[in-house]
Parts: structure tokens; C-alpha cells; sequence
């Protein structure tokens, strides 16, 4: 007993459409070029969306919902419950979900709506819970994952390698019960040396001017990802997956797991050129552009992978 995600998934991207050259502009010409080889070849940088003023983290995942529930011929009233993932939430009261609830046109009495920050992993962790939910209410019919980040909001220091490598993003996903497809298996791994890695805002925010700190030593540890994947999974099984949906944090990170577990590179996309990095979507985008291609039809298996400031590691295996 548990669910399918829907065929369609829907997006929402920023109005404005920068290039890398918007960003290397804004730095010393001796920075330049080194920087250009960093967003380029390193992250895998080329376009990337952001918010215009009329957009905001919650306008974006209003739009992505909308056309979730239009693309896969929902209606409202099928849903049951809504998951707002956002780090950074336009609203904290009331909900972004309810909000986003009544922007679809208030749906039934009984919906439950909660918002959650788990940062980049915060997309993998509902569709986690979600899984809870539908194994343990037998009336659920249909939840409402959706993300809403205006990651462009957050203070960046030039020389912070998360410099020109964000966009902003709404992105829904609709699962509907199925007792066939939906998580196979699930495993979460913290690197506790990692936990200051990435904080925000530097100094909390009962101090002003937030910043984000980044560690200059900042490291994802795609290794151990990628060793509780082989851990987890033994050869025969990885290659039987569809698709491996990874963050798309980096580029290289992408391959240095496509040479460590000598998998297909088909089978492993890379959006992160297309949207910048994400957050929270960005293994949910690879998998849109996986069934976009015709790779993933339904009864196939396939990995959901990422990882979030912390450092935390969540791998899921699905049916799709």
C-alpha cells in the first residue's frame, strides 16, 4: 500500500533568465576567467531562472501547483493533503500549503496542510512521509508535494561557491494511492562532521544583515553517498534501475558517481545547466526530464538521491 507519482510534474520558474556572464561580470577581471571554469565546467552552470518582483517563493509554488493539478486532471477535491517544502517561506502564518489550498480553490474541509524545511533534501523527505501517511490512513486518496524557494533571496558573498549557481523555482508533484509502485526501499545517512557546513543566516536571525556562511572546505561527500548506494544495492540492481535522479548541486559530483559506480551516464541526467541548482527540486527536476525522454515508463525502477546542508543523505528507491 502506497502511492505513484503522477505522469506530469509541474514547474514554475522565475521571469528573469540570466546567463553566467550576468554574474562573472560583477567580479574583478583577474577573478574572471577562473571563476567562468568554475560555474561552467565545475557546477555545470549555463542559464538560470530568477524571481522578478512580482514573483515570490509562494506565487511560484502556487503557479507549479496549478498546473500539477490542470496537467494530471486533478480535482481539488480528490486532495487530501498538501506539503509545502520552502527554506525560504514567503509566509510562516498562516501555512504556505494552506495558502497554496485556497489559490487552487479551497479544496474539502478536511485537508491537512504543513510546511517543511529540510533543506535540499526537503522534496525526498515528503515524498518519505507521504509514504507514512498513505500506509497508515486508508482514506487517503491523493497528496500534494510541492516546493516553493526564491533561493536567489539569500545574501551571497562573491566568493561563496554558491555564487551565481541558484535559481528560483516552484515544483509540484502530485502521488495518487497505488499499491504497485511508490518507495521500495529508504535509507538517510548524516555525516557528522559536516554539521556547520552551510548555515543560514550566518548569525541567526535575531542579529542583522543576514549572510549566508559557506565552509571554504565545503565538501557534498558524493562518497559516501555513493558507498551506502553499493552498500545498499549490489551491481545487478543498479543496472536494472531506469534512472539515477541525483542532486544537481554540481556537475562534477554527478560524475564522479557515474565513474565510481561505473553506471550508464544515460541514466544519470544533468538539468542543473537548464535551472541552476534548485534546492529541494533538483533530484525531482532530473526525474521530469528521465520521463520527458522516454526513459522511465510505469513498473520501472529508478533512485531518488540527494543530499542537504548538514551534510544529510537521503536515497530512495522507487517504483514508478
Amino acid at each position: 500500500m502506497g502511492y505513484r507519482i503522477a505522469s506530469n510534474i509541474g514547474i514554475a520558474l522565475g521571469n528573469i533568465k540570466l546567463g553566467n556572464d550576468y554574474y562573472l561580470n560583477q567580479l574583478d577581471e583577474a577573478n574572471r576567467e577562473q571563476s567562468r571554469h568554475f560555474l561552467r565546467d565545475i557546477m555545470g552552470r549555463d542559464i538560470r531562472y530568477i524571481a522578478d518582483e512580482t514573483q515570490t517563493s509562494l506565487s511560484l509554488a502556487i503557479e507549479a501547483s496549478k498546473k500539477v493539478i490542470e496537467e494530471n486532471k486533478v480535482d481539488i477535491e480528490e486532495i487530501d493533503m498538501v506539503i509545502c517544502i520552502s527554506h525560504t517561506p514567503e509566509y510562516v502564518s498562516p501555512t504556505m500549503a494552506r495558502m497554496i489550498l485556497d489559490a487552487l480553490g479551497g479544496g474539502k474541509d478536511t485537508v491537512n496542510c504543513l510546511d517543511m524545511n529540510v533543506n535540499c533534501t526537503g522534496m525526498l523527505v515528503a515524498l518519505d512521509m507521504a509514504d507514512r501517511y498513505f500506509k497508515t490512513d486508508e482514506n487517503l486518496s491523493k497528496i500534494l508535494v510541492v516546493q516553493g524557494d526564491s533561493n536567489s533571496n539569500f545574501n551571497i558573498e562573491k566568493g561563496s561557491p554558491f555564487f551565481g549557481c541558484l535559481g528560483d523555482i516552484g515544483c509540484a508533484v502530485v502521488l495518487e494511492r497505488d499499491d504497485e509502485s511508490g518507495i521500495q526501499s529508504r535509507y538517510f545517512l548524516m555525516d557528522k562532521t559536516m554539521g556547520m557546513n552551510i548555515v543560514y543566516p550566518k548569525d541567526g536571525y535575531s542579529k542583522p544583515n543576514p549572510v549566508l556562511y559557506t565552509d571554504p572546505n565545503l565538501d557534498a561527500r558524493v562518497d559516501m553517498g555513493a558507498n551506502l548506494i553499493a552498500e545498499k544495492y549490489d551491481k545487478e540492481k543498479i543496472d536494472h534501475m531506469k534512472l539515477i535522479c541525483m542532486s544537481q548541486f554540481a556537475y562534477v559530483n554527478c560524475q564522479k558517481y557515474i565513474e565510481m559506480s561505473q553506471i550508464d551516464a544515460e541514466k544519470v541526467p544533468y538539468i542543473g545547466d537548464q535551472y541552476g541548482y534548485t534546492g529541494a527540486s533538483s533530484p525531482i527536476l532530473a526525474l521530469k526530464a528521465g520521463i520527458e525522454q522516454g526513459k522511465l515508463n510505469r513498473g520501472d525502477t529508478f533512485l531518488l538521491w540527494t543530499y542537504g546542508a548538514g551534510t544529510q543523505h537521503v536515497v530512495l528507491e522507487m517504483k514508478y
